[in-house]
């Protein structure tokens, strides 16, 4: 609810809560005659309009305005949302559950294959994680598979 400021004609003002539209006049708060709504200059904020203070930022983990969470963002490299490519984060997502789903697939093959070797551990995994499977899931590029990764 905004607040107006009102004005007697013996100079008494104060300041008084109001829905929209406010009324014109009010009762003085002290000589109880007709007080009139001012015109008020708006307040000067902290940095972007609305911003009266500091709050906390988690990603910063301490208080303050949000011109200094934007300059703290831009000291330490990060990117608003808002400045991403249009599908970044939806294509980002649809990755991480894809990788997600790959990862199931693989503690189920490895499970399987424990399974039918009768628990042996270890030739489950060089099974699950053979070069030739870890080249078909894209986690074994083909020059590192062949030993020629430049640094």
């Amino acid at each position: 609810m905004p607040l107006y400021e009102f004005r007697c004609k013996r100079g008494h003002g104060h300041d008084e809560l109001h829905k929209w539209p406010p009324p014109d006049k009010v009762k003085c708060d002290k000589c109880r005659c007709n007080a009139h709504k001012q015109v008020s200059m708006p307040q000067k904020t902290a940095g972007k309009w609305g911003d009266t203070g500091a709050r906390f930022i988690s990603a910063f983990g301490k208080e303050m305005t949000s011109v200094q969470a934007d300059a703290e963002a831009k000291k330490r490299g990060l990117i608003h949302e808002a400045d991403l490519p249009k599908h970044f984060i939806d294509d980002r997502l649809d990755k991480e559950w894809q990788d997600a789903r790959q990862h199931d697939k693989t503690i189920a093959t490895f499970q399987d294959l424990k399974k039918a070797h009768n628990g042996d551990a270890s030739r489950a995994w060089a099974e699950t994680f053979s070069v030739e499977e870890m080249k078909k899931s894209g986690t074994l590029k083909e020059d590192a598979a062949n030993g020629t990764v430049s640094g």
